[in-house]
């Protein structure tokens, strides 16, 4: 967590698995066309669960990183 993140302005923390960040990655990739990297892909998951939470109202997400660094990764091989 960078030093500049202060968590007292965020609502809420919300916890996202590895396993769900990387299928989130892979499933932007494929479905969206969005090569993104961990970071990203578990501010999706997170995103989408205070979304399906909400009545109305938008959910802004930012994505803080793409996917270059990950491409050697064991986890867009296909199981």
């Amino acid at each position: 967590v960078p030093g500049i993140y202060n968590k007292n302005l965020a609502d809420e923390a919300v916890t996202v698995s590895t396993e769900d960040a990387q299928q989130m990655v892979k499933r932007l990739a494929r479905e969206e066309g969005l090569f993104v990297g961990l970071s990203s892909g578990a501010a999706a998951v997170a995103s989408q669960r205070v979304a399906q939470r909400l009545d109305s109202g938008v959910v802004v997400t930012i994505f803080p990183d793409g996917g270059r660094r990950y491409i050697g990764e064991k986890f867009w091989e296909e199981k």
